[in-house]
């Protein structure tokens, strides 16, 4: 769960990446970091900033449908792959020494 509320500076917290590559479902807030880079129901769901009552609707549905909760797991692997940079150190490496 990341609570974080939109006033808050936020980077992109390695609980989320930690989160995901453990095929865990994320509830996070709706703070504009977030959403710029993942899609609600790709491993993870969204609640308003602030919003408790909201936050603890998603808690009971996840608890109460187990269904929901396994979707969610099954779909971390998309919202990772989103998190992937595409070249690797080495390649930068290799492009940058002289020939």
């Amino acid at each position: 769960c990341v609570p974080t509320r939109h006033e808050f500076p936020e980077g992109f917290p390695l609980t989320l990446t930690e989160a995901l590559t453990a095929h865990t479902p994320i509830l996070a807030s709706d703070h504009p970091v977030f959403t710029r880079v993942l899609n609600d129901g790709e491993g993870l769901k969204y609640f308003p900033a602030g919003n408790a009552p909201a936050l603890a609707g998603l808690i009971s549905r996840l608890i109460e449908e187990p269904t929901s909760y396994e979707l969610l797991s099954r779909r971390t692997t998309e919202a990772f792959d989103k998190l992937q940079c595409p070249i690797r150190f080495h390649e930068i490496v290799e492009r940058w020494l002289p020939r």
